[in-house]
């Protein structure tokens, strides 16, 4: 007997009509699977994702990064970015992919505009991942209000995990 598991569990968000300094385009779990492979070009959006088990390689325009379990990283908007799990050890992670000003500004106010990889965080950023999460599938409809408080949250403790390294 065979069972079939998914490869993600994801919820897309609608673009919101009008200005929105925040704007929310999906979360999800991706689970382990070899040969997972993604690759973008100009993709509008953050991607903000924490590993919870697993390595594999991110590529963005000509740097590579090694992420792995217990790390964070953030790919920023416009860019040419790709990223695959480990064949012998595939990625299980939690993501956010968010754009607009507010992400941009709370980056650069916190001084991690420039840093893609974040080394070994503490468990309260992986609780910030979870909760977020739950809280955005409890209540979609509640995302604008939701998602600057996350992101806020989740940006301000990689700021303080940085800085302490």
């Amino acid at each position: 007997m065979s069972s079939c598991v998914p490869l993600e569990d994801r919820i897309s968000f609608c673009p919101l009509k009008g200005f929105s300094p925040i704007f929310l385009d999906m979360i999800g779990h991706t689970y382990p699977k070899a040969g997972y492979y993604v690759t973008r070009t100009n993709f509008k959006y953050y991607v903000f994702e924490y590993i919870i088990a697993g390595k594999g390689v991110l590529r963005i325009e000509q740097k590579r990064y090694t992420p792995e379990t217990g790390d964070v990283y953030i790919i920023p908007a416009y860019t040419e970015h790709a990223y695959y799990s480990d064949d012998q050890s595939p990625w299980d992670k939690i993501w956010f992919n968010v754009g607009g000003p507010l992400i941009q500004s709370l980056l650069s106010n916190y001084g991690v505009q420039d840093i893609v990889l974040f080394k070994h965080v503490p468990q309260k950023i992986k609780d910030l991942f979870t909760e977020g999460i739950a809280a955005l599938q409890k209540a979609p409809v509640d995302c604008l209000k939701l998602v600057p408080h996350i992101m806020l949250n989740i940006i301000m403790e990689l700021a303080i995990h940085h800085r302490n390294m």
